[in-house]
């Protein structure tokens, strides 16, 4: 996990979803065992009960920078739509034999 630093802004890509939802870190929680040393990040919530959560249970991406986050949501939307664009023009073709799709 990448190291954050308290009052630092994180932005949380949520999995499944476009949907970006910026958090707090308001507690760094380091552990040191006999297995290693661990640091647990909690992060304030944007709710209106400003809630606290470990960001490790969140079901989202954490991102430090917004160019990095539109990055990641253009690849993705990018695969969708050229994914539709194959899937089309292998059906066409299962359907109708052989296409020209860049004909004029």
């Amino acid at each position: 996990m990448q190291n954050y630093e308290v009052g630092q802004i994180v932005y949380l890509l949520v999995k499944g979803e476009m949907k970006v939802i910026p958090t707090r870190v308001v507690e760094a929680i380091t552990r040191k065992t006999l297995e290693g040393v661990a640091t647990t990040y909690m992060v304030q919530l944007p709710d209106k009960d400003r809630s606290v959560m470990d960001l490790t249970e969140l079901d989202a991406e954490p991102y430090n920078d917004l160019n990095r986050v539109r990055e990641v949501m253009l690849e993705r939307v990018t695969a969708s739509i050229e994914g539709t664009i194959k899937r089309s023009e292998a059906l066409a073709r299962a359907l109708m034999g052989n296409t020209q799709s860049d004909a004029a």
